[in-house]
């Protein structure tokens, strides 16, 4: 028998909040709501978009609340400048993806933290502050 009372339960917590886990809660759901990664090279494109290019370290605004950001564009091993892009703003849809939004450069703006976790699913210039 461990030493915490979660294993006495057969398996441990996590087994236990597996059986009572609601039936809307389904894996399925989980993996349909998942969100795609941005690949790379749109990642690139958004920075060469700001002004940023290989090798180059900017600062960017937010496109809500002006609050200023980074993006770096590292070089890659092979010297050219297909390194990763790091940003420090998130990247946001303006149409959101659950509206029909697409992941194309025109429908990309970088958002802080702040003013994309409050724009949620809303589609950009409705207030969301």
């Amino acid at each position: 028998m461990g030493a915490c009372g979660a294993c006495r339960y057969g398996g441990g917590l996590v087994a236990r909040i597996r059986t009572i886990k609601p039936d809307f809660w389904t894996d399925e759901k989980l993996t349909e709501r998942k969100k795609a990664r941005i690949s790379g090279a749109i990642r690139r494109n958004l920075a060469h978009k700001h002004g940023c290019k290989p090798g180059d370290s900017i600062i960017a605004k937010c496109a809500n609340c002006f609050a200023p950001g980074r993006i770096e564009w590292r070089i890659g091993v092979t010297g050219r400048g297909n390194g990763q892009v790091i940003f420090s703003h998130e990247i946001d849809h303006i149409t959101p993806e659950a509206l029909g939004g697409e992941t194309l450069i025109e429908n990309l703006q970088l958002l802080c933290r702040a003013c994309n976790r409050s724009k949620g699913s809303k589609p950009a210039g409705v207030n969301h502050g």
